[in-house]
């Protein structure tokens, strides 16, 4: 008999919590043998150890799933690839114009969760869970709490939802009345927070590109919904972590 849908596959348990454990025991050991670590280190612990244990959540699992599955669909590559030259152009363009200033090469280096390999290696199984949760707080929480006014009950799912063509729930296709103003109001409200966190968690100006790609997010959160942003953010993520993997490997 088939699956349910919604219904949570426990068949891959043992290797979720297997995975999970090997994790924390690694981030735990490193810990120990840095008690006088950063506030920054030990703040990429304990947000690391915290996703793997989240996965041990049936519902948290069955979200992760379900963006690794999105990470598959075309749309999802169109638009972690449009991301990745919309950020990665300015950036190239600013080097190329300041080649000898100090942010220009250390920019990429200073976010702390790749500021090691031991780091880069454990956060590669749950980008997807990190790509979710920054989908809540910085388009589901502030574009629902912008366009509260245009919130209606989605006839497929029931939920509450906002969006222009599909619900942001469950992409039910609907055409919800938003003015152009507003829906562009909250999608740069919404990438300007974004961005704002993401030059305090890096600490360098050159992460406020990443207004860009919140931009992005924002569009297609209105349009789709939460599952191809999660899905797009987290292909985008990977893109970058091979990246500096690869600058790591030079």
């Amino acid at each position: 008999m088939g699956q349910a849908e919604g219904e949570v596959s426990h068949d891959n348990d043992f290797y979720f919590l297997l995975i999970a454990a090997i994790c924390v025991i690694l981030l735990g050991t490193f810990f120990v043998l840095n008690l006088n670590a950063s506030c920054a280190t030990f703040w990429v612990i304990t947000n690391l150890i915290l996703g793997y244990i989240a996965l041990s959540e049936d519902k948290i699992r069955n979200r992760y799933m379900a963006i690794v599955k999105a990470m598959k669909n075309i749309l999802v590559w169109s638009y972690a690839l449009l991301m990745l030259a919309l950020v990665l152009a300015p950036v190239l363009f600013l080097f190329l114009l300041y080649p000898h200033s100090p942010n220009s090469t250390t920019a990429g280096n200073v976010n702390p969760f790749v500021s090691n390999i031991i780091f880069v290696l454990t956060i590669i199984p749950i980008v997807p869970l990190f790509a979710y949760a920054e989908t809540i707080v910085f388009q589901r929480y502030i574009i629902s709490g912008i366009l509260k006014n245009y919130r209606y009950r989605c006839p497929h799912c029931g939920g509450v939802a906002i969006g222009t063509q599909r619900c942001d729930l469950c992409g039910y296709p609907h055409q919800n009345p938003i003015s152009a103003g507003i829906k562009w109001t909250a999608v740069m409200v919404s990438a300007t927070v974004f961005s704002i966190a993401h030059i305090l968690l890096v600490g360098s100006i050159f992460a406020g590109l990443t207004f860009i790609g919140g931009c992005v997010l924002g569009n297609l959160y209105i349009k789709d919904g939460w599952l191809p942003v999660a899905a797009t953010h987290a292909l985008y993520d990977y893109f970058i972590l091979a990246g500096v993997i690869g600058v790591m490997l030079i």
